[in-house]
């Protein structure tokens, strides 16, 4: 089992402290922090990766006033950030993702993949937990998974606690009885559980590759299957240059 969460790329863009306004700025971003990369990649990057395409956050819908939210907390917010934000989400996390489920699949052996696209945060922002404000963030599915109660705050202070609301509190539930279903049986599909959704999760397919989605509103969990077929140019791009950004390698 494997996965990663929506706006990933939110959490790298904060930690390598970068808020881009202009393309040369990711150019600059690149050159600094990826030096291995090639030119040849970046410039194929920024082509992939275009300023008017869909953009974190992805767990909210597209032409959310993003920058205008969060900087109304206080928090800076580059008018290329959410561009670079789709980059690093995919290196770091959705094409290493894709490449690991791709790897095993092609070995026989059986991987489920999904995607964590809940937010747990509610507008305006008060910027209570730092994960908070980056919305379906890593490591934001922590509580989630671990079935922690409602508003339960961990001792970790990047872990955002489960929204007291009947979607989010469901949709815990059915990731927990679905992780235990897979360390007892390999399966995430348990026959006749009480909290898991009717959705078959189906194990990792080349030839029609998908995820489940973990998502819920206030009210009711939003729990699909959906193909692994977003932003391919790029996610491969960052695959073909793996050694690059990981270990410096050309």
């Amino acid at each position: 089992m494997l996965g990663n969460n929506v706006d990933e790329g939110f959490w790298a863009i904060d930690f390598a402290n970068g808020h881009p306004n202009t393309t040369d700025d990711i150019r600059h971003y690149f050159n600094a922090y990826v030096p291995a990369l090639p030119s040849a990649a970046v410039e194929a990057l920024l082509e992939a990766y275009p300023e008017d395409a869909p953009a974190p956050p992805f767990s909210l819908p597209p032409g959310f006033p993003w920058c205008q939210t969060v900087r109304a907390a206080n928090i800076t917010c580059g008018a290329q950030e959410r561009r670079v934000a789709a980059m690093l989400g995919d290196t770091v996390f959705d094409a290493a993702r894709l490449f690991m489920a791709r790897g095993w699949a092609k070995q026989g052996l059986k991987a489920y993949s999904y995607r964590f696209d809940a937010t747990p945060l509610s507008l305006p922002l008060n910027y209570q937990f730092p994960q908070e404000r980056w919305f379906s963030t890593h490591g934001v599915e922590m509580s989630y998974s671990l079935g922690l109660p409602p508003d339960y705050v961990a001792g970790n202070p990047n872990t955002v606690p489960v929204r007291d609301v009947p979607g989010h509190v469901a949709l815990s539930r059915d990731m927990v009885s679905r992780m235990i279903a897979f360390v007892h049986t390999l399966d995430p599909n348990p026959p006749n559980a009480r909290h898991v959704e009717r959705v078959k999760w189906p194990a990792y397919n080349i030839s029609n590759p998908a995820n489940l989605i973990w998502d819920a509103t206030d009210s009711v969990t939003q729990i699909e299957v959906q193909k692994d077929n977003y932003r391919s140019e790029g996610r491969q791009i960052w695959i073909d240059n793996q050694l690059a950004v990981m270990y410096g390698v050309p």
